[in-house]
């Protein structure tokens, strides 16, 4: 069946038909691309960001139960070294509950994360060790223990978690740089779909108005041709007049030749009735055309108004994701700073630990010597107790 034979109504819903399903698939592609830069987003937090967090919360836990086992090789109270060590304990189920979470989420390579974990689990002989020597009264193997095997251990560890940290940290800068170049992809893409939209509503438009105004226009010409040529009203009547008067003006003159033929006889009345019925039908027909052609335009601005509404909450949507990702980056930048400041911190804190500390054994092993004057004993003394003042 021919396009030019089917009925006008037939055509509208077809071309409105078309619109919609463009316009939907559209909507889904609009929507599948905000998701997918949504998933990546997501995928920042869940992942670099949590296992920053997580080897943050290790390193402060190691550094607590290190700083817990210095306070348990310097204390002499047995009650103190079983409260210390209780602390001890409670700081371990927070390293491996942070531990249980870089497991789900690291991104890198197993091996980190078990080179870490395994060293943290061989750190606990280290401490069980220091603590029964205390409570067995041997002080100074304890210190030693502490002060030696144990502290290479815990720089050991920082070790391995730094490489874990700095791991998520350039996962976390490459993830965050992908999604802003999806992002700008995805904004052309949106822009793309959105201009095609609009072209195909334009062509349909097109051609639904040709295919319904070109049949009214040639109908109009032909009873213009035929006024022109045969009406005494022939200057009135051009081609450049509306249709509708066209046909005005036609039907007036079929109701005068109707007129005629009823005074001429049975016959012609019979043949201006026929033709009356005929032209009575053909206006309806008209009417019924021209108040669905106001209908679909009705119907066509409100869908006009909804793809206006639907841009308004793409864009909205867009601003929300712009201001997320800042909030990120600058989530990231206080994280990175806070990571500095504590590699700084815990060189100062090493320094200023080890120059009394080198004061007071190197001098306790001159005090061993027996060849030594009472002065100098005293002096020794003197610089033994005064980096003791210092550490403290």
């Amino acid at each position: 069946m021919k396009n030019t034979n089917r009925p006008i109504r037939n055509r509208l819903n077809t071309g409105f038909a078309i619109v919609i399903a463009i316009s939907f698939i559209a909507i889904s592609m609009t929507f599948v691309v905000i998701r997918s830069i949504t998933g990546t987003t997501e995928l920042i937090y869940e992942h670099p960001l949590q296992v920053s967090n997580a080897v943050r919360d290790v390193q402060i836990s190691i550094n607590g139960i290190h700083r817990s086992m210095k306070d348990i090789a310097l204390t002499t109270d047995t009650k103190e070294i079983d409260s210390i060590a209780g602390r001890v304990d409670e700081i371990n189920k927070e390293a491996l509950d942070a531990f249980s979470v870089i497991f789900d989420r690291y991104l890198g390579p197993k091996s980190d994360i078990d080179s870490a974990f395994i060293a943290f689990l061989q750190w606990d002989p280290i401490r069980e060790e220091v603590i029964d020597l205390k409570l067995a009264g041997l002080d100074s193997e304890a210190a030693n223990i502490t002060r030696g095997k144990g502290s290479r251990h815990v720089d050991k560890l920082f070790l391995l978690t730094a490489k874990m940290s700095e791991f998520a940290s350039n996962k976390a800068i490459e993830t965050y740089e992908s999604a802003r170049r999806h992002e700008k992809n995805s904004l052309y893409l949106i822009a793309g779909i959105i201009l095609l939209v609009l072209l195909l509503s334009v062509f349909i438009a097109s051609r639904l108005s040709n295919s319904i105004s070109v049949p009214i226009n040639s109908i109009s010409k032909r009873i213009a041709d035929l006024i022109e040529g045969q009406s005494e009203k022939q200057p009135l009547i051009t081609k450049n007049l509306a249709e509708e008067v066209i046909l005005d003006y036609s039907v007036k003159e079929l109701e005068e030749a109707y007129t005629k033929a009823r005074l001429a006889g049975i016959e012609l009345q019979n043949f201006n009735k026929k033709l009356e019925v005929e032209v009575a039908l053909r206006t309806a027909e008209l009417q019924q055309g021209k108040e669905k052609l106001l209908k679909i335009n009705k119907e066509y601005e409100l869908l006009n108004d909804e793809l206006g509404q639907t841009n308004e909450e793409l864009e909205s949507a867009n601003e929300e994701l712009r201001q997320t990702n800042e909030l990120l980056t600058n989530a990231l930048n206080r994280a990175e700073e806070a990571d500095k400041l504590k590699s700084s911190f815990l060189a100062n804190m090493s320094h200023e630990i080890r120059t009394p500390m080198n004061g007071i054994l190197g001098f306790s092993e001159l005090l061993k010597n027996k060849d030594i004057t009472e002065g100098q004993h005293q002096k020794y003394l003197d610089v033994i107790c005064s980096s003791g003042n210092q550490l403290l």
